[in-house]
């Protein structure tokens, strides 16, 4: 579609981009910028509006009688030429309010004017929009940059300070490797809870214990050893005792740091707490702390993330918790899952809430529809979840032909750690019951009674009853 590019850019337009074309075009003798004007004063609702309006643009850039061939020329030029004008402005915008771009551009401009002292003003106030800010880049443009101004003179001030900028460069260099080593353990380290053969794919060594160990050693930075040390909880995700070691150094690391960096990574380690505190059975308390912390910082920032609501009401509705600022029993969840891609969670809630209720045949309604769900944890939950209610009912022969197809899941995800232990032990418990004959890769994924997930622990104490 020829306007589609044109509509997204104006739709994104705010007052301060409109008002600055508005001003141009009434400068201007030139009548593409006066039809753009016109068009940014028409209302433009849906991409079909604005399409009708572009269509009345065409008409009058051309000569009346002009070929279908010549007014589509003339629409294609003027929708690249509208498209240039508002990145133009945009850019104006951008770095007139951004004055560490500002200067970084102006230093190019004038990078190769002799004599260089325009350069090294901009370069200087390069370096002031740069004091407590880490950006690596345009750090290593101002320290090249500087570097290449010094070399120039051979008097022993200008060496001694080519020789500090280049001391400075290395330390940079040094700096960032371990902040980008971070950020790529922390991404492959989240994989593996999702995957953990990725780890065979993407390289063991990465994963390496000690190799990491030695990383935090030669970082000065607590954010940067927060991260590593985050990495190192989620490699350790099924060894406690390491587990919590590690979660407890990464929070330690960024202690008494409030800024929103250091709580992206508090949100982090909390929500890995949590997955961790849930994966193996431990108290509401431990469970709920964990995730209420994630949802508080969310709070914090203004943020909405449909997945930590969802593990937070999941978990007052498996420990009847009432209480809490934001709790599911309060109000209607259904607004905290308002995108269509979030529908299941809610969903999934609300079959909970009637199996909690023994409303069996409004929860199995449910249940149908969600374990077709793209998540497979919640289609898997959904799945186990109706198993046992049709199990209690008699429904012997629908829970055996669920009974195959949820062990085919199982195996087919099972490189998945997230409550797989709890799956495998449920479906154990499932066949038992049925007399049905029990894999051999079930037994051995199946988690101890007492390390049961607490979804999967409502399950089993309901098979009990």
């Amino acid at each position: 579609m020829l306007g589609k590019k044109l509509y997204s850019l104006i739709t994104e337009l705010d007052t301060s981009a409109r008002k600055l074309i508005y001003y141009r075009s009434q400068q201007s003798e030139d009548k593409r910028l006066k039809q753009l004007a016109l068009i940014l004063g028409k209302k433009n609702s849906s991409i079909e509006e604005f399409n009708d309006n572009l269509l009345k643009v065409k008409n009058a850039l051309v000569v009346k009688g002009s070929s279908d061939k010549v007014k589509g020329d003339a629409l294609r030029r003027f929708a690249d030429f509208a498209a240039n004008e508002i990145e133009n402005i945009k850019i104006s915008i951008f770095v007139k309010e951004n004055k560490k771009i500002r200067a970084y551009i102006l230093s190019e401009i004038y990078k190769e004017v002799e004599p260089r002292d325009l350069q090294e003003e901009y370069l200087q106030k390069l370096k002031g929009q740069l004091d407590g800010v880490t950006d690596f880049w345009m750090t290593d443009y101002y320290l090249v940059q500087q570097s290449a101004l010094k070399l120039r003179s051979q008097t022993t001030k200008d060496t001694e300070d080519w020789r500090n900028l280049l001391l400075e460069q290395k330390n940079l260099a040094q700096s960032f490797y371990l902040r980008k080593n971070s950020t790529i353990l922390d991404k492959i380290s989240s994989l593996y809870l999702d995957d953990k053969s990725s780890i065979e794919r993407i390289g063991k060594d990465l994963a390496d214990e000690k190799q990491i160990l030695s990383l935090i050693a030669q970082s000065d930075s607590p954010p940067v050893k927060s991260v590593f040390y985050l990495a190192l909880a989620q490699f350790n995700f099924e060894k406690e005792t390491k587990f919590n070691e590690y979660s407890i150094l990464s929070l330690r690391a960024i202690e008494g740091l409030n800024d929103r960096a250091s709580d992206n990574i508090r949100r982090k380690m909390e929500l890995i707490k949590f997955l961790h505190a849930f994966h193996f059975g431990c108290s509401a308390h431990e469970v709920l702390e964990a995730i209420e912390q994630v949802v508080d910082i969310d709070s914090k920032y203004k943020l909405r993330e449909e997945r930590a609501i969802f593990f937070l009401f999941l978990s007052q509705l498996i420990f009847n918790e009432k209480e809490g600022a934001l709790n599911y029993f309060k109000g209607d969840s259904k607004k905290y899952f308002n995108l269509k891609s979030a529908d299941y969670f809610y969903k999934f809630l609300k079959a909970i809430e009637h199996f909690r209720n023994n409303e069996l045949k409004l929860a199995k309604g449910i249940l149908m529809d969600v374990s077709y769900s793209k998540n497979p944890y919640v289609a898997s939950w959904s799945r186990q979840l109706e198993m046992v209610i049709n199990l209690k009912q008699g429904n012997e022969d629908l829970v055996n032909s669920y009974l195959l197809s949820e062990c085919k899941r199982l195996k087919a995800n099972e490189n998945r750690i997230f409550t797989l232990n709890s799956s495998a032990f449920l479906l154990c418990e499932i066949s038992n019951h049925l007399s049905a004959k029990i894999p051999g890769f079930l037994k051995k994924l199946s988690a101890e009674e007492k390390m049961l997930s607490p979804f999967h622990t409502l399950l089993y104490n309901y098979i009990k009853k």
